[in-house]
């Protein structure tokens, strides 16, 4: 009974690691419940009270895991998708004429400088070379392109850039 109870506690430690107290609430509690009920149970002798509480603690656990898991592992993923995306980021800060900011959609490189009144601008190749180098360190992204030039009217307010979303 003392190597289920144990058995029991490390079940309940995961489920706790994975959220399961956030992911399957239900479970997850009525198995708590079992368990410091079996504990109890085990500090006042009553040896069989203690082993059928700590079953139907890992049965609730197992459940709790099962339900949680899934979960977890779409928000762990998010988490090291984001990591990603910032650092993509602070990579791109160095990146002559591009600034960069994380949206909801991803990160956004607007790429300036490479137009003038809708015609590409000579010697500026070698910021697209950089921002290439860049995106191959992360092949894994996926990139959409936007692109914006307009020459009527002032051209103060004119504002021309290529916009780069990358996103997971």
């Amino acid at each position: 009974v003392v190597l289920l109870l144990s058995n029991t506690q490390k079940s309940f430690d995961e489920a706790k690691k994975i959220k399961a107290d956030k992911y399957a609430p239900g479970p997850f509690k009525k198995a708590d419940f079992a368990l410091k009920t079996a504990n109890k149970s085990m500090q006042m002798g009553d040896v069989v009270s203690a082993q059928r509480m700590a079953q139907n603690a890992q049965q609730d656990l197992k459940l709790a895991i099962a339900v949680a898991m899934p979960f977890y592992q779409k928000e762990e993923a998010k988490a090291k998708n984001k990591a990603k995306l910032a650092k993509l980021l602070a990579e791109a800060a160095s990146i002559d004429q591009v600034e960069g900011e994380m949206e909801p959609r991803g990160v956004v490189l607007h790429v300036k400088g490479l137009f003038y009144k809708g015609r590409k601008k000579r010697g500026r190749g070698y910021i697209l070379e950089q921002v290439v180098a860049l995106i191959d360190r992360y092949g894994d992204l996926r990139i959409m392109v936007e692109g914006h030039t307009y020459s009527r009217g002032n051209n103060k307010k004119n504002k021309t850039s290529i916009n780069l979303i990358i996103f997971n």
